[in-house]
């Protein structure tokens, strides 16, 4: 059983594979909620530059571009319409290609050449646990994927990467910072969509700030991260309720009231702001990579590091980009409350999926199976070992030395006695039990003198007398002769 428990607990790890409840058609936000945002502090990710290269700021986890409650949806348009899967996605299989045998690229993008793959971008490592179907955390620049092991990897118009990996724990490089980024183009119908409950406090807000007069998209993305860092405040407790009978949304309270929220807040707030100064823009679930463990050189993604933001058209660039809303040092404000253990946590969840990944390199296969074999034939010698010894205890073999609580052979008359007395009481000493023999069934003289030297062999710490043992033996010998002779007595028959 142990073994079999050993095997499982490096084959498997029961984690959720990156951000709870990620489904890359929809994601119900907590706005209108009330209490305290909670996420885990779990490690989830751990990222490690290659070369030295830039960490990405953002991870995205999937995109959205239709608000409507308070939840954001995928809608596509028409023309893809008849490509919608039954559980309305649309993905498609990456296509590969290898500049070495056997070490294929994952393309994010659509037509990508050999040059494509031999520009030189920045590249991570990233290693976590993932489950068929989830999300890949990837850069929204993101351009090819290369060493992991999967079944199968899938991306939508949106850009969301899901991936099916053959085993629970994933490791691999992802290239990144393409000026070309995976997603369709805008699509106007869908990515300048306001909901007609919000549009009225989005072109008022609009107005205000003068988005629509700012010449360029980067001026009016300036406009509103200032306004927001200036007005704004971040905060884990949610006081902003849900609309009811004809009163404001939750998020013109946020923008015209209560002016402080979670980031899913200002993550919507200025995508509809953004669609409003007529600039395309979608909303994002990930992570913020800002961890940094300097000792192992690598960056750690936890569930704390749960983000929103906004992902936007750049006109001018022709291209996608993030941009994150939220006031600066939202990040200490979740981490302030970490466990001093979690290092201990860390370490532990380290060491199992590096060993996992270890086991299953095919270079080191056979070592794995060698050390398991050995830790399993360990296991059973000293099992064995310890059978053996108590077969040997329990016969009363006298090539056993007498150790300080151990038996003697005066042990050896308690399966005679039993036959007499009956079963020795639960917390009867061996000796007072015995004694109960004198007289009636054996000698008092002798059984004093054998329960003497049982007792001083077994608990006495001074060495016992030469011939001790074999005096006991001896005694013990002539005792059990004595018994075998001797007639349990009658018991009164049942009257019937």
């Amino acid at each position: 059983i142990g073994m079999r428990e050993l095997y499982n607990w490096t084959n498997d790890r029961n984690a959720a594979a990156g951000y709870a409840g990620t489904d890359p058609t929809a994601s119900k936000t907590s706005i209108g909620s009330l209490g305290r945002i909670k996420q885990s502090p779990e490690m989830l990710w751990r990222l490690k530059t290659v070369d030295g290269a830039n960490a990405p700021r953002l991870l995205r986890l999937a995109t959205y571009n239709r608000y409507k409650g308070i939840t954001w949806k995928n809608e596509l348009p028409e023309e893809l319409s008849e490509e919608i899967d039954e559980d309305g996605s649309n993905f498609r299989n990456l296509g590969t290609r290898e500049l070495e045998i056997s070490d294929p690229y994952y393309l994010l993008r659509e037509k990508m050449t050999t040059k494509d793959l031999l520009k030189p971008l920045p590249a991570f490592h990233l290693r976590g646990a993932s489950r068929s179907e989830a999300p890949l955390p990837l850069p929204g620049s993101a351009s090819s994927l290369r060493r992991f092991d999967l079944d199968g990897v899938e991306i939508n118009p949106l850009g969301t990467v899901r991936v099916f990996p053959k085993k629970s724990i994933i490791d691999g490089i992802v290239r990144w910072g393409d000026m070309a980024a995976p997603e369709s183009p805008p699509w106007p119908e869908q990515d300048l969509e306001i909901n007609i409950l919000e549009r009225a406090t989005m072109q008022e807000i609009a107005e205000k700030l003068g988005l629509r007069k700012l010449p360029t998209t980067a001026a009016k993305v300036a406009r509103i991260r200032s306004w927001f860092q200036d007005e704004f405040s971040y905060t884990l407790y949610l006081t902003i309720g849900q609309a009811r009978f004809a009163k404001p949304t939750a998020i013109t309270v946020f923008l015209t009231k209560e002016k402080r929220g979670h980031c899913e807040y200002f993550a919507t707030a200025a995508t509809l702001l953004l669609r409003e100064a007529g600039v395309p823009a979608r909303y994002c679930v990930g992570y913020a990579v800002m961890e940094r463990d300097a000792e192992r050189n690598e960056f750690i993604i936890r569930g704390l590091h749960g983000h929103a933001w906004t992902r936007l058209w750049d006109s001018e660039l022709k291209r996608w980009t993030d941009f994150d809303p939220t006031p600066a040092g939202w990040l200490g404000m979740e981490t302030s409350g970490e466990s001093k253990f979690m290092w201990l946590v860390d370490g532990y969840q380290r060491f199992k999926e590096d060993f996992f990944l270890w086991r299953n390199r095919p270079a080191n296969r056979i070592g794995a199976t060698i050390i398991m074999w050995l830790l399993g034939g360990g296991v059973f010698l000293f099992v064995a070992r310890r059978l053996w010894r108590s077969k040997l205890v329990i016969s009363g073999d006298s090539t056993l030395s007498v150790a300080a609580g151990s038996r003697t052979p005066l042990h050896d008359l308690e399966r005679q006695a039993r036959r007499i007395l009956g079963p020795r009481p639960p917390g009867t000493p061996f000796a007072l039990w015995l004694r109960r023999l004198a007289e009636n069934y054996l000698p008092p003289d002798e059984l004093d003198e054998a329960l003497s030297l049982h007792q001083r062999l077994r608990f006495d710490p001074a060495p016992p007398p030469p011939d001790g043992e074999s005096r006991l033996q001896t005694l013990a010998f002539g005792l059990t002769a004595t018994l075998k002779r001797s007639k349990p007595p009658r018991t009164a028959s049942p009257r019937r």
